[in-house]
């Protein structure tokens, strides 16, 4: 879904004050949206707290403010109850991950078996990364549990979970360090990110 689309369906629904949540690693794009926003008329009020998934749905504070619709950026629709229309936006971060991946390899060439994950921003690249990886003589594991394979959230890490057994480690492709350790606690293997903002790939051993 464009920006387009998202002022179409707020316009749909009739939407005048819009509350804005959104996950930490959003927070520096929440303001050109919001201004995008505003220049269509809506009035925009910003949750000051980051969303950690589609469970994490404040529309009684949203309900407080005056606010008659809410934009939930970052998530995918997962069928929650609101007291108002939510507009569900995934933002997808159009990246390519391959120049990081070759770049850092090396710390990967003890795993054999590797398990990827991802959040939603980021399925077309741990798509790439799959194709990459499987070139490179890696068996990888994606389990489908949410919306899309390889998806996992703050409060479901069950993509992970389910091939545990299976896997050597877990390579997480996204950024930032929220999704990637929800995993290292859950699973008894080490876990990897693959920073798309940082352009490295980081071990969450020493992060638990």
């Amino acid at each position: 879904m464009s920006l387009e689309n998202v002022i179409k369906e707020l316009k749909e629904k009739k939407a005048k004050k819009v509350f804005v949540q959104y996950p930490e690693g959003l927070k520096l794009k929440v303001v050109d949206i919001s201004k995008s926003l505003e220049k269509e008329g809506f009035e925009v009020i910003l949750c000051l707290e980051p969303t950690f998934g589609s469970c994490d749905l404040r529309d009684q504070e949203a309900k407080r403010l005056g606010c008659n619709a809410i934009l939930h950026i970052g998530h995918s629709d997962f069928g929650m109850r609101s007291e108002m229309p939510v507009i569900y936006w995934e933002y997808e971060i159009d990246v390519d991950p391959i120049p990081t991946l070759k770049k850092e390899f090396d710390k990967l060439k003890p795993f054999k078996k590797i398990g990827l994950i991802t959040s939603v921003q980021y399925v077309k690249a741990m798509n790439k990364v799959k194709k990459y990886l499987e070139k490179n003589g890696k068996e990888v594991f994606v389990e489908k549990v949410l919306k899309y394979p390889g998806q996992i959230l703050g409060c479901c890490t069950y993509a992970a979970e389910k091939i545990d057994d299976k896997v050597d480690t877990f390579l997480y492709v996204g950024s930032g360090k929220f999704h990637p350790l929800g995993v290292a606690v859950k699973t008894d293997k080490p876990v990897y990110s693959l920073d798309l903002e940082k352009n490295e790939v980081i071990g969450m051993e020493k992060e638990k």
